[in-house]
């Protein structure tokens, strides 16, 4: 069994996540925003709350552009010989900030000082009232992103782990 296969992908790239719920297969939908060197080459991406029996549904979850959680930090790093996620499309013309990436903030409460990452950048923040209601940072592994979009579809569902976290 082979370890860290990674899938190389580029900005505006959407994927297919397989997953299971209810002992149904279904897709779920994830765009690549951008890649950020400075949070360990890490993927900044979105996912989207469209579920489809049909990997090639990609076009419906980007019309809708609603998201399932903010955006996270993804590696995309696999875990054996296969990568189950697939390139469904490819949007030669993407523009990150069409989609709001100059809003987008994740918190790094753990460093010291305590900052939050916007734009490709951290800056301290003065008041760890900052941080509230902003996604925490942390690079998700394919196996964990497809555990958070189960927990979000059937909390039921939801690992032990993520259900402890208290992340939504």
């Amino acid at each position: 069994m082979g370890y860290g296969k990674k899938l190389r992908v580029e900005e505006g790239d959407i994927l297919a996540i397989p997953i299971r719920v209810k002992e149904r297969g279904l897709y779920a939908f994830c765009r690549v925003i951008s890649y950020e060197p400075s949070v360990g080459g890490a993927f900044l991406v979105e996912v989207f709350n469209y579920m489809s029996s049909s990997s090639s549904d990609c076009v419906q979850a980007v019309a809708e552009r609603k998201r399932l959680f903010p955006p996270i930090f993804a590696a995309m790093v696999f875990v054996g010989d296969q990568i189950p996620w697939k390139i469904v499309f490819t949007d030669d013309k993407f523009d990150k900030t069409a989609v709001g990436y100059d809003d987008i903030e994740i918190a790094f409460p753990r460093s010291a000082p305590p900052e939050i990452w916007c734009k490709g950048k951290t800056r301290p923040v003065t008041s760890k009232s900052e941080l509230e209601g902003i996604e925490r940072s942390i690079i998700w592994t394919p196996i964990q992103i497809e555990q958070r979009v189960i927990a979000k579809v059937d909390p039921e569902a939801a690992a032990p782990w993520l259900k402890a976290s208290g992340i939504q």
